[in-house]
């Protein structure tokens, strides 16, 4: 019988304490990922689970933002008359019931920036959601303003001038498009708030929208080319004011694109009715606005691409060689004016029309004829007024060369042609609301959109 050897039989005995201890510590790093895994595990699940108890909420406070955005378009269904959110003080609250009064500090869906904006005149909307699968609580309609913006938009202090209307012009923002350029019309800007709560959670989104229409008349009559020709007439009663007749900033009586134009068209008022021309400045009021001027109103492609927003809403499409509409009340009515395009020559005659029409050939009427609204006669350029009436056109013009006689678009503008003969006491009067009437069918662009916490 051998020997045992001892050495062997103790390093033995080590090793096994040692794969004791590997073991002991292989376990604790297996329980610790386990016990990982499990609170992973368990925090996925309560994430998950708010994140299902939120989606409603947020949800329904889209649907309330797109709803406050449909509501303000004319042709919406129980639409939101603008005229209750014209002024910084006025407020519209959409809401699934009477119940919610958000002006209420004690109610549960309270609006909390209420008291901070300056809110003197409130009106209430029902929702015209036809079912409550998702509500929303409320919807608040406003205009923005320096106050409900949180900026110093006019650089004068946060403290002053806290209901600064905050306008767009299709570029940029403008807090008053008066002062910084006389051609600049910009189009008011709108807070739409919708607050939803649902299954414990709380949304509450805001976007701001503004009109995707016109971008501002340059002046009553705008003739933008480098050498319109104008025919004036020399009635005593005739005249073209600037003059906002809906109590908006002033423009020129005629705009031109430059000094040639300017004295060309001066040129060719009688030098006894010079003063039947008025507007922002001195008579006669011809003015070069061609300073700042947007691209949408001083190029050819820019001119088209404006009529190319507003031709899909047309009431009435004509083709070339129709020259007058068709059907009752085809012109436009005050109560419901229309969009008319005439993909040719125009002869309204001694109608009365309303909204807007686009003429690309000549447009021509005569003297008891009348227009309340948008005339732009683009693309051949031509407009002719003839014989004595006490017809008048309320609201804008616009006459401009854009194609050739082929019907291309042109590089640069060509030269447009006014030629108003007779008399009577008729003439153009500049109405911003007239010449704006039609956009608000048109939807509205979005402009921001942000999470309110």
């Amino acid at each position: 019988m051998e020997p045992i050897d001892e050495t062997f039989e103790t390093r033995n005995r080590n090793e096994r304490g040692v794969a004791l201890i590997m073991s002991l510590f292989v376990l604790a790093i297996l329980s610790l990922v386990g016990i990982t895994y499990m609170t992973s595990s368990t925090l996925e699940t309560k994430i998950n689970s708010n994140s299902r108890s939120s989606y409603p909420a947020f949800y329904a406070a889209e649907a309330g933002l797109e709803e406050g955005t449909y509501r303000l378009i004319g042709s919406a269904v129980n639409p939101i008359a603008l005229s209750l959110v014209d002024a910084p003080t006025k407020v519209v609250y959409i809401r699934q019931n009477t119940s919610i009064v958000p002006t209420d500090s004690s109610s549960p869906y309270y609006d909390t920036e209420y008291t901070s904006s300056g809110f003197t005149t409130v009106s209430y909307a029902s929702t015209n959601q036809s079912s409550n699968m998702m509500p929303y609580q409320w919807v608040k309609i406003s205009m923005k303003t320096k106050r409900l913006s949180g900026h110093d938009v006019d650089n004068t202090g946060l403290a002053t001038n806290q209901d600064v209307p905050v306008y767009y012009d299709g570029a940029e923002y403008l807090y008053s498009p008066p002062t910084i350029n006389p051609t600049k019309t910009g189009f008011r800007v709108y807070q739409i708030t919708a607050f939803a709560s649902a299954a414990g959670s709380g949304y509450r989104l805001r976007r701001e929208i503004s009109s995707a229409g016109f971008p501002g008349m340059p002046g009553a009559v705008y003739l933008p080319g480098p050498l319109p020709t104008y025919s004036a007439p020399s009635s005593n009663p005739f005249i073209i004011d600037g003059n906002d007749q809906a109590g908006g900033p002033a423009k020129p009586a005629m705009g031109v694109l430059n000094a040639a134009a300017d004295a060309a068209v001066t040129a060719a008022i009688p030098a006894n009715r010079l003063d039947h021309y008025t507007g922002s400045g001195g008579w006669p009021d011809i003015q070069d606005v061609s300073s700042g001027l947007s691209t949408s109103l001083n190029t050819p492609q820019g001119l088209e691409d404006v009529l190319s927003t507003i031709t899909p809403y047309a009431n009435g499409t004509y083709a070339s060689g129709t020259t007058t509409c068709s059907g009752a009340g085809c012109w436009g009515t005050s109560g419901a004016p229309k969009i008319n395009v005439f993909n040719g020559d125009c002869n309204l005659g001694n109608g009365t029309g309303y909204g807007i029409l686009i003429v690309r050939g000549n447009f021509s009427m005569q003297g008891n004829g009348a227009f309340y609204g948008l005339i732009l006669v683009v693309g051949q350029g031509t407009m002719t007024f003839s014989g004595g009436g006490n017809g008048s056109i309320n609201g804008g013009i616009i006459v401009a060369k854009t194609r050739d006689a082929g019907g291309s678009v042109l590089g640069s503008l060509g030269n447009p042609s006014l030629s108003w003969n007779g008399g009577g006491g008729n003439g153009v009067r500049y109405n911003s609301t007239l010449v704006n009437q039609m956009f608000t069918n048109m939807g509205f662009l979005k402009l921001a959109y942000k999470e309110i916490t």
